[in-house]
């Protein structure tokens, strides 16, 4: 009859010398388990300085679509041909936000009051600015032809 070997630890009893030794946590063990957590503190820490880095550096967004004088001078051009024919022009297509220009919101607006569609028009105005406001702003105030009421505060280019 053949006896199988011995697998280790089976059937010594506690009380030995072999058995008392294995009993005992291995204090290696317990410094290996010590260097693994700091290492991984180490490592998250690593990630959380390279997170704020790259939050701290990424550039702010710029507002929007952001125009020159330029781009307003060629869009109130545009405009005054657009309304020499105001019965082409399409109401539901406004408003329409055109660009940022000295920090503020430039809008492209429809605007009709008396005999409509005959005398309507589109108007390129800064978005909820009001008489006052223009006037401090150095705006154009635009009003109505027919009954004189506040339309919109228009950009004032110099040529």
């Amino acid at each position: 009859m053949e006896l199988q070997p011995r697998l280790p630890g089976f059937g010594k009893k506690k009380g030995t010398e072999e058995g008392r030794r294995q009993e005992k946590p291995s204090v290696r063990g317990k410094e290996d388990g010590g260097k693994k957590l700091l290492w991984v503190i180490a490592a998250v820490l690593i990630v959380i300085v390279v997170l704020a880095v790259i939050w701290v550096s990424i550039p702010q967004p710029q507002p929007g679509n952001t125009v020159t004088d330029s781009n307003v001078r060629m869009e109130l051009e545009r405009l005054q041909g657009v309304n020499s024919e105001p019965k082409k022009i399409n109401p539901a297509d406004y408003p329409k936000v055109f660009g940022i220009w000295n920090n503020r919101t430039l809008v492209e607006q429809y605007f009709c009051s008396d005999v409509c569609p005959d005398y309507g028009r589109v108007d390129l105005v800064f978005q909820g600015v009001d008489n006052e406001e223009c006037a401090q702003i150095a705006g154009k105030s635009l009003h109505d032809l027919a009954w004189g009421g506040y339309i919109g505060c228009g950009p004032k280019i110099q040529n």
